[in-house]
């Protein structure tokens, strides 16, 4: 059988590239590579590389089978696929050697290709994809930084893919630079946030917001940064520009969450009830019973929050209204033997022995193992 360059595949997949030897197999082969071609139309890969394995057990010798799996692991990523995509390269290599130059040549394909369509997020992905796999971090990066910056929507597939760089980063201690994408270097504060390394997080978003980037979600994801250092003026300031930039209760309620930190309860509770008013008009526009239960879910939320807050002013009678309160909105189930035990608390505190054992026993009647 003449041999295909496994290059090929890349600027020539889903033509004929070899037929069975054995014709009796090839209504089996065929069926199955053409199960493969449908998957991948769906990016179902794990199904799409199943049914090219399938077509390979049929015919072992089926060129187009392997090379359409080779390209349908390259899809998928990561660099374990892509080791496999190798394997497959190799089938129709002399060896080992030649199949890793091949799969070079694809790479450098990929290239050629992204200069003739720079916008083409699919390609960048599967470059950034390959590039990770063969462990060229910096090149990967640079691909999925492209896509990303493109169309930061497209967060299923490049998302996922720009964090797992910035954790191979890590790992090997090495430092990454995003250069002039700020919305790459808003991810990349996300994951430092996420790890809880609030330094790195906030070099990270400044990169952001010098780059133009003036949106709410960096101040205001800067400002949960700067809190966590305690750095409470400067996490402040940045929630109060995530509030101008956005004025949504979402904001509000992070900037209360950072005044009660900070011990300044008269602030907190001002900013909670900007965002408790804001969360009531949104219930009452609930569309479904699902749509009710998440807004419901929001209020009862701030609710606490804002209790919580008036319970350390001690302000007792305001406590045990929002503790009333965040029990209007939910749905039947155990978190009311919780708000009932707070309120059990606060009219402890209170002095009303009365009151504090009636909602303990409230608690106790709806959930039988709720704490006394």
């Amino acid at each position: 059988m003449k041999r295909v360059p496994f290059v090929l595949f890349v600027v020539c997949l889903g033509a004929g590239l070899a037929a069975s030897p054995q014709a009796q197999q090839q209504d089996k082969v065929q069926s199955s590579i053409g199960a493969g071609d449908m998957h991948m139309r769906f990016k179902d890969y794990a199904q799409a590389i199943a049914s090219y394995s399938d077509a390979i057990k049929a015919d072992p010798g089926s060129v187009e089978a392997y090379l359409k799996r080779t390209w349908a692991y390259l899809q998928w990523g990561g660099k374990a696929n892509d080791d496999k995509a190798l394997a497959d390269a190799a089938k129709e290599a002399k060896n080992l050697k030649e199949a890793r130059d091949l799969f070079g040549k694809a790479l450098a394909d990929y290239e050629v290709a992204r200069v003739a369509y720079p916008n083409w997020i699919a390609l960048l992905l599967d470059i950034g994809h390959s590039y990770f796999g063969r462990g060229d971090l910096d090149r990967a990066l640079t691909a999925f930084s492209r896509a990303y910056e493109q169309k930061p929507s497209y967060s299923l597939n490049v998302d996922w893919a720009l964090k797992g760089v910035f954790e191979e980063y890590r790992l090997q201690k090495r430092e990454f630079d995003c250069g002039n994408a700020p919305r790459t270097w808003h991810l990349a504060g996300t994951y430092w946030a996420t790890i809880h390394l609030p330094n790195r997080a906030i070099q990270c978003f400044s990169r952001a917001l010098d780059l133009g980037m003036d949106a709410d979600d960096v101040y205001y994801e800067r400002s949960k940064a700067y809190a966590e250092k305690g750095d409470f003026a400067s996490a402040i300031a940045d929630a109060s520009n995530a509030i101008k930039l956005m004025d949504i209760p979402g904001n509000y309620e992070n900037r209360a969450e950072i005044y009660e930190k900070q011990g300044d309860l008269d602030n907190a509770t001002k900013d909670y009830t900007q965002a408790v008013n804001y969360r009531k008009k949104d219930l009452k526009k609930a569309v479904s019973k699902d749509d009710y239960a998440w807004k419901a879910e929001s209020l009862y939320s701030l609710y606490l929050k804002r209790g919580d807050a008036y319970y350390y002013k001690r302000f007792w009678d305001r406590a045990i209204a929002d503790f009333m309160a965040a029990e209007k909105p939910l749905l039947p189930g155990p978190d009311r033997a919780k708000i009932h035990l707070l309120i059990a608390d606060v009219y402890e505190q209170k002095g009303d022995a009365r009151n504090a054992a009636k909602y303990r026993q409230k608690a106790q009647d709806e959930d039988p193992g709720a704490k006394k």
